[in-house]
């Protein structure tokens, strides 16, 4: 069972944009919290606010209770580094 106490997030009925990757949906759903800084919010639930890294949002953002379609869609427009290569969409740069 979820606790939301201890969710990042309190809502997260915002769906995620066409093509709108970790970073963008992170961004949105920190804003819905009230919040005016990324930076604040992320150091505040334990994430790397210093350089905030889109693969590590993404981590943040599928785990929260979101359909999978949602996880999906955000790890398919979040570029993600993987052995000196960066994954974005399904292709390698």
């Amino acid at each position: 069972m979820l606790d939301r106490l201890t969710m990042p997030f309190s809502n997260w009925s915002i769906e995620p944009g066409k093509a709108e990757g970790a970073l963008g949906y992170f961004a949105r759903l920190v804003d819905n919290e009230g919040h005016d800084s990324m930076r604040v919010y992320s150091k505040w639930i334990e994430v790397n606010g210093r350089n905030i890294v889109p693969s590590s949002l993404l981590e943040v953002v599928c785990g929260l209770p979101i359909s999978d379609d949602r996880r999906q869609r955000l790890a398919h427009a979040t570029p993600v580094d993987r052995n000196g290569w960066y994954w974005l969409g399904g292709q390698r740069f």
